[in-house]
C-alpha cells in the first residue's frame, strides 16, 4: 500500500487524524456501519430479487489525486458516458440484479478470502439473521459483478466494510442498496462504454463546508434547488448530486457525524438539464 501524505489533516473531535491511518479508518467504518444496522431490517423481502432493486459499490481507496507523493483516502466514482442515461453524472458502479448469475456469485464471495467471507460480522449475521444475510450476499454480488463490468474492479483486492442505508430514486421507481467497499492496491481501472472516466474525490474535502453548493437545476424551464458537492479536480469541476450525493451524505453522517451546511446557506450553482439527459444514446 502506498504511503499517505504527511500533509496535516484536521478533523475536529475524536476523528482528528483518522484520515492519515487507513487501517484505523477501515476498522472505524466497519464498526460505525455495523452499529447503524443493529436490530434493523435493512433489506426488506424481495430486495434481492425484485426488478426495482439495484446495488452499487460505495468504493473507497488510497489515490494520488493531487499528484505524485500526495496520496490520500478518496471516494472512487465513475462519470457516466454520453451513451447512457443521466450522462455526465458522478455515480458508483452498480445496477440491477441478475438473479441466476448473482446467486452463484453470492455463494463464491462468502468463501474465506473473498469480500463477504472476510467481513468480521458475516458469521454472526448468517447465524442470527439468515434472511438478511442472504439478501446482503446477493446485493453485494450484484455490485461486485457490475463493478467488474463497468470499471474492472478486482474482487480479490476488495474488502467489504458494510451496507449503507438504501436510497429511493426520484426520477425512477427504483431502490438502490449501497455496499461500502475498500479497494486495495488497484491503481488502474479499465472502464467500459458506460463510463467516461474514473473520478477520485478526497474524503477530507467532503468534511469541509467550502465545497458544498446550492445547485439550482433547470428542467424544462422550471428550477428546483438541491444541495450538491462541487469537486475541483485537475481536469476541471464535477458536480456530485442526487442519489449519489445522498449516499455520500449518509456515509459522512454515520462515520464522522458530519452534516454539511443547510441548503439555504450554501452559495448558488446553476446547472441546466437537457431533454436528452434521461435518454440513452448508445449506438
Amino acid at each position: 500500500m502506498e504511503p499517505l501524505s504527511t500533509e496535516p489533516i484536521i478533523i475536529s473531535g475524536k476523528h482528528q487524524g483518522i484520515l492519515e491511518d487507513p487501517s484505523r479508518l477501515r476498522t472505524h467504518i466497519i464498526s460505525a456501519l455495523q452499529s447503524n444496522i443493529l436490530d434493523r431490517k435493512i433489506f426488506p423481502a424481495g430486495a434481492d430479487r425484485g426488478p426495482e432493486s439495484s446495488a452499487v459499490l460505495f468504493t473507497l481507496g488510497i489515490c494520488a489525486v493531487r499528484g505524485p507523493g500526495s496520496s490520500e483516502i478518496c471516494l472512487i466514482l465513475n462519470k457516466r458516458s454520453a451513451r447512457v442515461k443521466q450522462a455526465g453524472d458522478l455515480c458508483f458502479p452498480g445496477g440491477g440484479i441478475a438473479p441466476r448469475i448473482d446467486q452463484i456469485i453470492s455463494r463464491i464471495i462468502t468463501l474465506p478470502m473473498m469480500p463477504l467471507g472476510k467481513w468480521p460480522h458475516w458469521g454472526a449475521l448468517l447465524r442470527e439473521r439468515k434472511n438478511q444475510a442472504r439478501r446482503l450476499s446477493v446485493l453485494l454480488a450484484t455490485g461486485i459483478r457490475e463493478g467488474l463490468e463497468e470499471m474492472g474492479l478486482n474482487p480479490l483486492r476488495m474488502d467489504f466494510l458494510g451496507p449503507l442505508p438504501s436510497q429511493d430514486l426520484v426520477m425512477y421507481r427504483r431502490t438502490i442498496y449501497p455496499m461500502a467497499t475498500w479497494i486495495t492496491d488497484q491503481r488502474r481501472f479499465h472502464h467500459n462504454w458506460e463510463v467516461e472516466k474514473v473520478i477520485y474525490v478526497p474524503l477530507m474535502d467532503l468534511l469541509s463546508p467550502d465545497f458544498y453548493r446550492r445547485c439550482s437545476l433547470v428542467i424544462g424551464g422550471s428550477a428546483a434547488d438541491f444541495p450538491c458537492f462541487l469537486y475541483k479536480g485537475a481536469e476541471g469541476e464535477e458536480i456530485l448530486w442526487g442519489a449519489t450525493y445522498r449516499m455520500v451524505m449518509e456515509f459522512v453522517r454515520i462515520v464522522f457525524q458530519y452534516e454539511p451546511p443547510a441548503v439555504n446557506e450554501l452559495p448558488p450553482l446553476e446547472r441546466s438539464i437537457s431533454r436528452e439527459y434521461l435518454k440513452a444514446r448508445r449506438a
